[in-house]
């Protein structure tokens, strides 16, 4: 994954401060997650340790906002300085899938986790068809 360049921490202010920023494409953050979910990034058990962590995620006003009760997301924020979200969704009775939506010019408050919201529930009923 070429366009993936990580050069600081998460929270690693003086860093960020600096300049010194990562930077994905959602193709990239695409890949690793098709591949933490068929669980071939790393050990098996150590993808289901991350994906554990991704499904503890606290801000959930993106992708999981707008989907139905008993959908299971593994997923990571980004707000610096744009609003990201991506996400292995995991709808019951159904295999799972892979969401990512990267957002710019809005603001990261209020339209860009609406809109992502939004966005992912319409996906997730073009997909899960009752």
């Amino acid at each position: 994954m070429d366009d993936l360049v990580i050069r600081r921490g998460l929270e690693d202010e003086k860093a960020y401060a600096s300049g010194m920023n990562n930077s994905a494409t959602a193709r990239s953050l695409m890949q690793i997650l098709v591949r933490l979910a068929r669980r071939s990034v790393v050990s098996p058990a150590a993808s289901d340790e991350m994906i554990a962590i991704l499904r503890e995620q606290h801000f959930n006003e993106g992708i999981p906002a707008q989907l139905p009760a008993g959908v299971s997301v593994a997923h990571k924020t980004g707000d610096r300085p744009v609003y990201h979200d991506a996400a292995i969704v995991y709808p019951p009775q159904h295999g799972p899938y892979v969401v990512v939506i990267l957002t710019s010019a809005l603001s990261e408050k209020d339209e860009a986790p609406e809109l992502v919201a939004a966005l992912s529930a319409a996906i997730y009923s073009q997909l899960i068809t009752p």
